[in-house]
């Protein structure tokens, strides 16, 4: 058995080694396979009076030797995906019969991005934006939606939109409730946040509240929903 470790697209990459597996016949294709490999090299065999033995075995039987190692076995691939959100919950996913030709080359693969993924998140991420959780799309997404809208000035407003971001919405997309691609192209970022959560919790800044006052997300939503419309109105031609 070979692991194979995903991040969001474990679901995708299963269903692209079963139809692999499924259009090459299964455990039958390469046995079937080699067998009309053999076939050509008799032919030629007998259809060739003259030929050089080392240019014979460097274009012939090289790549069959090859092909046997690498095509002819197979074995079960188990994809383990890391990545929560992204519309699918984490899960894990077996496929029978890959070339080992395959298998191996997308272990290796896979295993270096996750080093690479865990390195960042150890030590470069902020735990509330880590790439293992939310994956890159999560993370640039909520920069680029805090940092687009200018009428965001009030630091008041600014600190109880990334305090709603991080409390509210990052969970959100934890638990597959916001689609990070709709909220990634939403025409209308205010109602893509949109949240009725009463179990969870956020702070609203104010001048009489400066270090924040707790509300749940579905109070913090409102307020902020109606700064934001408030503040984009009075900057309005």
């Amino acid at each position: 058995m070979v692991q194979v470790i995903t991040y969001g697209y474990g679901y995708d990459l299963w269903r692209f080694l079963n139809g692999i597996v499924i259009y090459l016949g299964g455990n039958e294709f390469s046995g079937l396979i080699f067998t009309v490999a053999v076939m050509a090299v008799a032919v030629g065999i007998l259809t060739v009076r003259r030929i050089n033995p080392f240019t014979y075995f460097s274009a012939i039987w090289l790549p069959a030797l090859l092909y046997v190692a690498l095509f002819t076995s197979t074995t079960t691939v188990m994809i383990t995906d890391q990545q929560y959100g992204a519309g699918v919950p984490a899960g894990n996913w077996s496929v029978n019969n890959v070339p080992l030709g395959l298998a191996y080359p997308l272990s290796i693969v896979t295993r270096v991005e996750d080093l690479i993924v865990q390195a960042i998140d150890n030590n470069l991420a902020p735990v509330n934006h880590t790439y293992h959780r939310f994956g890159l799309l999560g993370e640039v997404s909520l920069i680029q939606a805090l940092e687009s809208n200018n009428y965001l000035e009030d630091p008041y407003m600014y600190q109880t939109a990334l305090a709603y971001m991080n409390d509210c919405v990052l969970p959100a997309f934890a638990s597959g409730d916001i689609d990070p691609l709709a909220f990634k192209y939403s025409p209308d970022l205010l109602s893509s946040i949109a949240l009725n959560y009463n179990a969870l919790f956020s702070k609203v800044y104010s001048p009489a509240h400066p270090t924040g006052q707790v509300m749940t997300c579905s109070q913090v939503y409102n307020v902020l929903s109606g700064q934001v419309n408030a503040a984009a109105m009075s900057i309005a031609p």
